[in-house]
């Protein structure tokens, strides 16, 4: 008997992307997983290691000045022609909507032509995509509670956000040994997101001076892409034992592992990750973000007192030194409150996969 076809869409930054790849991993055993992304951002590069189908459909978000609007019209209806044009040569039984504008083409047009389709939301303020298909009445799986708070969904499942697989399971001596780390060393890992963040590089060079005077600490700074260099360069190879500057990983499963203490921004995949991996975690929110949705996923980790959250401007009347070396102290009862946690990935697996497995059964409409 021939497998179910699912179409997975969305993208552009790996909050999208990680979470679709997460629910297609969970997936692949029992549906045939097919993924339609944009051609020139981070899901055309990372979704072929996974070795699942890709198509690229050429989309724009909107426009910001009037006269690209033209050219964002033309644009639109070509993605719009693109995407009926693939849904009706792969067929799908389900089309799952991971939100963000290069999901918008794929998803209008599966109900348009009537398919089942569900939606994904990995923040706690559905994003503009999304929000207009919720409108439609396409059901939801939200990775916080409080998103219902925030639409009228027709269909509303509260899921949680999944995760890459191999998070939260390796243990700290494992990945310690695979990335050469001594196991008495107390271990800090900062990044900023997939694409790194200016201000939390900024942070990670005030502490690599602090922790230079401390013994026993190391900090591992992912700068990010964007960043790297600059900061290399800045650097001029400047010894010191104590800090290790990385432009970007793809085995993140180990350094969470190796980790003891994670300072980071809120994106809602990292919040997920953080609870997956149970590292407590020093957040700095992004406030260039829609919705301040950031603040918002971490309030979420706050409340449940794993976490400690930090607004750009308060850093610059804290001692954020301070504060590390009490979070520090405090990290052995953190890890205890993950453990009391009930929301772990294995029940976000399960809640995924029966709200598919229902929307299936349910077909048209």
């Amino acid at each position: 008997m021939d497998k179910k076809k699912i179409i997975i869409t969305g993208g552009g930054t790996g909050g999208h992307v990680y979470p679709a790849l997460a629910i297609a991993q969970a997936l692949r055993s029992e549906y045939d997983i097919v993924y339609i992304g944009h051609p020139h951002r981070l899901e055309a590069q990372v979704v072929p290691q996974y070795k699942y189908p890709f198509y690229g459909i050429l989309t724009f978000p909107r426009p910001k000045k009037v006269g690209q609007i033209p050219e964002y019209v033309f644009s639109f209806l070509s993605s719009l022609r693109e995407a009926r044009r693939l849904i009706r040569k792969i067929k799908p039984d389900l089309v799952i909507g991971m939100g963000g504008f290069i999901s918008f083409p794929v998803v209008l047009m599966a109900w348009v032509q009537r398919l089942p389709v569900i939606l994904h939301e990995q923040n706690v303020i559905p994003g503009k995509a999304n929000r207009i298909f919720v409108k439609l009445g396409i059901p939801l799986m939200a990775s916080f509670e409080g998103t219902a708070s925030y639409i009228s969904a027709k269909f509303f499942n509260f899921t949680g956000c999944p995760v890459r697989e191999k998070i939260g399971k390796i243990t700290k001596k494992a990945a310690r040994q695979k990335l050469g780390i001594a196991q008495d060393l107390k271990v800090c890992l900062l990044f900023g997101g997939s694409g790194g963040a200016a201000q939390l590089n900024k942070i990670a060079l005030n502490l690599k001076g602090f922790l230079k005077k401390e013994s026993g600490y190391l900090l591992i700074h992912i700068a990010g892409p964007h960043y790297y260099k600059e900061l290399k360069d800045q650097l001029n190879e400047e010894k010191n034992a104590n800090y290790k500057l990385l432009e970007y990983v793809d085995d993140i499963e180990n350094y969470y592992a190796a980790s003891d203490l994670v300072i980071s921004r809120s994106g809602a995949v990292t919040i997920a990750e953080l609870m997956a991996a149970k590292k407590p975690a020093i957040l700095i929110p992004s406030p260039n973000v829609k919705d301040n949705h950031q603040e918002l996923n971490a309030r979420y980790l706050e409340a449940k007192g794993l976490a400690k959250v930090f607004l750009e401007t308060e850093l610059e009347t804290k001692s954020f030194e301070e504060v590390l070396k009490l979070f520090w102290q405090e990290s052995n009862q953190i890890e205890d409150k993950y453990n009391e946690d009930k929301e772990t990935q294995q029940q976000v697996i399960l809640n995924i996969k029966i709200a598919i497995q229902e929307r299936i059964k349910r077909g048209v409409g």
